[in-house]
C-alpha cells in the first residue's frame, strides 16, 4: 500500500484561502508550519496578508511539496480555521501571531489551481443527475464538475440549475451555477455533445464530507492502477 506524504513541522505551504470560479483565480497565501497537535490541528505562521478571526470557521486548503524521486509533486488537505493564536511562542523568540487548521481528508495529490479534482470513469458510486435527467461526469471536486450531455439539453451559461448528486447510494440535493457551455460536434451533429463546467453552490457539511471522501477514494485507485498497472 503507498504512503501518503504529510507535511512536518518546519515545512513550507501555500493555503488556498479561496476560489473565484467565474475568473479562476485562486487566492493563494504562504505560510510555515510550526506544529502538528495529533496529527488533526495544525499550528501555521500567519499568512502576507494576514488571515483574521473573520477567517475562523472558513475552509481552507493546506498544500506542500514532496520529493518524489526526481520530481517535486504537490500534496494537500482540506481543513478548516478553528483559532487565531495572537501570542503563539516559539523558542528563544518573541510570541507571534499563528493560524490552527483542523486537518478534514487524508492529504491526496493537489493542483493548486482548483480544489482536488478527479475523473471517476464508470462505476465509483457516482451519479449526477440535473433537473431529472443523468449527466455524464468528466471530472468532479468538492468545488464543481464538468459534465457531457446531449446537445438538446437545455442548459445556458451564468444560470442556476438544480440537480442530486448521490454518492455511493446516498441522494443530496444540489445547486450549481453554469460557468461555461461549449460542443464539440461529431461527423452527425445530431449526435454531438454539450460539454458544461458548474459550480456547486449549496453542498451541505454531510455532502461535502461524502464527496471529499470518494474524490479521495477514486484519487487513491488511480494512483494504485498507476502504480500496478
Amino acid at each position: 500500500m503507498a504512503i501518503i506524504p504529510v507535511a512536518r513541522p518546519g515545512s513550507n505551504v501555500d493555503i488556498v484561502v479561496q476560489i473565484d470560479f467565474s475568473s479562476e483565480k485562486v487566492d493563494v497565501r504562504r505560510s510555515l508550519i510550526y506544529d502538528i497537535l495529533e496529527e488533526e490541528r495544525i499550528i501555521l505562521s500567519q499568512t502576507n496578508p494576514p488571515l483574521t478571526s473573520r477567517n475562523i470557521g472558513n475552509k481552507v486548503a493546506v498544500t506542500y511539496l514532496v520529493k518524489e524521486t526526481d520530481y517535486l509533486t504537490r500534496y494537500g488537505f482540506y481543513g478548516k480555521i478553528v483559532e487565531l493564536i495572537k501570542d503563539y511562542k516559539l523558542s528563544s523568540s518573541e510570541p507571534v501571531v499563528a493560524i490552527v487548521v483542523e486537518r478534514e481528508t487524508d492529504p491526496v495529490k493537489f493542483n493548486i489551481r482548483m480544489h482536488f479534482r478527479v475523473k471517476p470513469g464508470k462505476d465509483n458510486g457516482l451519479i449526477f443527475s440535473i433537473e431529472g435527467n443523468n449527466v455524464n461526469i468528466i471530472d468532479i471536486s468538492i468545488g464543481g464538475a464538468r459534465i457531457t450531455c446531449p446537445r438538446n439539453f437545455n442548459i445556458d451559461p451564468r444560470t442556476i440549475v438544480r440537480g442530486v448528486l448521490s454518492i455511493d447510494g446516498k441522494s443530496f440535493d444540489i445547486e450549481a451555477r453554469v460557468l461555461r457551455v461549449w460542443e464539440i460536434p461529431t461527423l452527425q451533429q445530431i449526435d454531438g455533445l454539450k460539454f458544461s463546467a458548474m459550480q456547486f453552490l449549496n453542498l451541505n457539511r454531510n455532502a461535502e464530507d461524502e464527496l471529499a471522501k470518494k474524490v479521495g477514494q477514486i484519487e487513491r485507485k488511480q494512483r494504485f492502477k498507476e502504480m500496478f498497472p
